[in-house]
């Protein structure tokens, strides 16, 4: 492909094509995901009963109401829509998209990557919830940086995983 008679590398073209994603995505989810949808409120049901299940697995007692984690009878931590996942599902689906690699190869991949980011999740909200009930001084801090960088990092080896190893290709020429 060329742009203003340049020819574009591999990795120029997967750049604008990602750039594009991100802006078709923040279009969509704007426009018609997010007013249009139940997408957001089961999603962010689902996080909440799942890591409420996982609190009760470990012995303690929790619930997951009205967009609240209690642990132990204690309100811990609010699950808003933002905080379900569903954007690092985009972002991690987007990637496969428009990356090289066979169909079949793409949908199975995608379905283990969703499965490992909300799993993923489930443990973020626990560990947050479990922050939040012992040592809440620190709990903003592991909110917006550490336990989401966690997540972060998940997405990033599942890319280099599925460009090294799954798909065999590299997405920028050496």
């Amino acid at each position: 492909m060329r742009l203003f008679g340049k020819k574009l590398s591999a990795g120029q073209l997967f750049i604008i094509r990602a750039l594009g994603l991100i802006v078709v995505w923040k279009v969509a989810y704007s426009m018609v995901i997010a007013p249009y949808t139940t997408i957001n409120p089961w999603l962010t049901n689902a996080v909440g009963s799942s890591t409420a299940a996982f609190f009760d697995w470990f012995g303690m007692n929790s619930q997951f109401q009205n967009g609240f984690l209690y642990i132990n009878n204690l309100q811990s931590v609010f699950i808003g829509h933002p905080c379900n996942g569903l954007e690092l599902h985009a972002l991690f689906i987007g990637f496969l998209l428009i990356s090289p690699g066979t169909v079949l190869k793409k949908v199975l991949y995608t379905c283990v990557g969703v499965m490992l980011i909300f799993l993923a999740n489930i443990v973020r909200v626990y560990l947050l919830g479990f922050n939040y009930v012992n040592n809440p001084s620190t709990f903003e801090f592991n909110h917006k940086y550490t336990y989401l960088g966690l997540v972060y990092l998940l997405i990033f080896i599942l890319w280099i995983v599925w460009i090294e190893v799954v798909n065999k290709r590299r997405i920028v020429e050496a």
